[in-house]
């Protein structure tokens, strides 16, 4: 798997995650795709594959998408999460 295909999957895998906290999942499920992706980050840390400034770079981009999109459908906003948390 290429660098590329690695942010791709964590781009998809932050997007849902987002998208469920805006759509009120349940906070176990909310904890459980959050422990999953904080794995797959840490995995991709730990290889090298990206630096941690750049998973908090697309953290950042992933959670702002997925507010724009949240607002656009009418959706609540949670309370933002500080930037330097992961997921």
């Amino acid at each position: 798997m290429t660098k590329m295909d690695s942010v791709r999957q964590l781009r998809s895998h932050l997007s849902r995650l987002f998208d469920s906290r805006h759509r009120g999942t349940l906070n176990v499920d909310y904890a459980k795709g959050q422990g999953y992706i904080d794995g797959y980050m840490q995995a991709m840390s730990d290889l090298g594959v990206v630096t941690d400034r750049e998973l908090l770079q697309i953290v950042a981009e992933e959670r702002t998408l997925a507010a724009r999109q949240a607002e656009g459908q009418g959706l609540r906003i949670s309370n933002p999460v500080p930037v330097s948390h992961f997921a």
